[in-house]
Parts: C-alpha cells; sequence; structure tokens
C-alpha cells in the first residue's frame, strides 16, 4: 500500500509540469535621428501563434547628443552642463492610436569639459518595461519610435550637430500554463509522496510485556 502511494505520487508530479512550460521569441529594433542621416520608425511583427501570449518584455537603451566644431573659436576650456531625456512610444500604424502602456522615457543630466573651438555633450538612459499582451496578439504589426531632447542643443550644420540612437529587444513569452486541474494534480502528488514516504520513515513501537 505504502509503495502503491510512492508510485501514484510519482506519477502525479511527472505527468502535471508538461503543462507548465512557457516559450519565447524575440526581436530587435534600432531607430536613429542624425544630421546626416534616419532611419525613423521601426515596425514590430505582433504574435500571430496558435499559444496564448502571456507576457511582453522590452528592453531598450538611447543615446542623445550634440556637438560642434568652431575653426575661428579659441582654446579656452570650460565645462558645459546638459540634461536632456530618450525614450520610446508605440503606436498602430493604421489610425496612429498609441498603444497604452508601451512608451517610456527617462531623463539625464551632466557635465563635459569643452573649449570654444568645440564641444561635445552626450548623454544616455536605458530601461526594462513589461506591457500588456492583449495588444501584441493577432496579426499585423505595431510602430515603435523614439523621442529626445537635449539641452543644449547646438542645431545643425556643416560644424555643428545633433542625433540620438535607440535600440532595443521586444520578447514574447507566450505558451500554456497548469490549470486548476493541474495544479490539483501536481499537489496531489506532493501530498502522496510525502505521506507515504513519512509512513515509512515511523518508527515500530515496542510492544509492553
Amino acid at each position: 500500500m505504502k509503495l502503491g502511494r510512492v508510485f501514484v505520487g510519482f506519477v502525479a508530479l511527472a505527468c502535471a509540469p508538461a503543462s507548465a512550460q512557457l516559450m519565447s521569441s524575440s526581436q530587435s529594433f534600432y531607430v536613429t535621428y542624425q544630421s546626416h542621416g534616419s532611419t525613423g520608425p521601426q515596425e514590430i511583427s505582433l504574435y500571430d501563434g496558435p499559444d496564448i501570449l502571456r507576457a511582453v518584455k522590452i528592453t531598450w537603451h538611447g543615446d542623445v547628443g550634440s556637438y560642434f566644431d568652431d575653426y575661428f573659436g579659441d582654446d579656452t576650456p570650460y565645462t558645459q552642463a546638459y540634461s536632456g531625456s530618450i525614450g520610446f512610444y508605440m503606436y498602430n500604424e493604421d489610425d496612429h492610436s498609441p498603444v497604452n502602456g508601451a512608451s517610456s522615457f527617462k531623463s539625464f543630466s551632466g557635465s563635459a569639459p569643452c573649449t570654444y573651438s568645440e564641444c561635445e555633450i552626450f548623454g544616455s538612459a536605458s530601461g526594462t518595461l513589461f506591457a500588456s499582451p492583449d495588444q501584441f496578439q493577432g496579426p499585423g504589426t505595431l510602430i515603435i519610435d523614439s523621442g529626445s531632447y537635449i539641452v543644449p542643443d547646438f542645431g545643425f550644420g556643416d560644424d555643428f550637430g545633433s542625433g540620438s540612437d535607440l535600440y532595443g529587444t521586444i520578447t514574447y513569452y507566450y505558451g500554456t500554463v497548469p490549470e486548476p486541474a493541474s495544479w490539483a494534480l501536481m499537489l496531489g502528488g506532493f501530498g502522496l509522496t510525502g505521506s507515504a514516504l513519512r509512513l515509512r520513515r515511523r518508527p515500530h513501537s515496542e510492544t509492553a510485556h
């Protein structure tokens, strides 16, 4: 009887976890705006597989900078303070409506050594965002774009420039999770196995004469 409980318990444990596996797939994105060339926004494919999409993780990093190179300036040094923000947002391609909860912006600040003949300032930020999976499942695509600013902005020209880069990864987690019956089977397996092992370890009491 005890061996039967152990066997039934191990069978229950072996069968239950099979329904708890999640799989994942990832796609990268890169959005850049530069003085001499930009990619602009990028399309992101939705998850259109047979399983249920359980979670969406967006990991990103952004850089933004500005510079000048003035041939007529002097080499007197000074310290240039700067501040700004960079991040991303997503929207539907058809009507440009925003994807709720799929945007993130972060601020930065710092200082850089400069001269009156040349100066380059540079800020960056990064983050991880979990978005609602309901808006990422089905046929079609979404658009991801970046937004940024830096102060001071030295503008655009032959000896001036500003730009930003944003890149990252969107990961889809999909598959099945244990149904209530699977949880009951797994917990029952633990219970039967533990009960049977406790009974096997219990010492026999001596009979008084």
